[in-house]
């Protein structure tokens, strides 16, 4: 099922944005700057969105990730 608020050009950016940054933990604000080009301080779920949209493509059990970790309070890893 595709989600509408999901962009896979987008998703395809973040992608590849953790696979140059594999092994860094990249906080939302960075994410949103970096992939998305915002600058303002926001409070969205757009990041959290896609990395689920990520998981549920490409882990194994999305409830249980391996590569595409959440770092509480942090931010997110990709870690191969």
């Amino acid at each position: 099922m595709v989600k509408p608020w999901i962009s896979p050009a987008r998703e395809f950016q973040l992608l590849r944005h953790f696979v140059e940054q594999c092994g860094a933990t990249l906080s939302r604000e960075e994410l949103l700057r970096d992939v998305w080009g915002y600058e303002a301080d926001m409070l969205t779920r757009t990041v959290d969105m896609h990395i689920s949209s990520l998981r549920q493509k490409l882990e194994e059990d999305a409830k249980n990730p391996r590569h595409f970790l959440t770092m509480r309070g942090h931010g997110y890893k990709f870690i191969t």
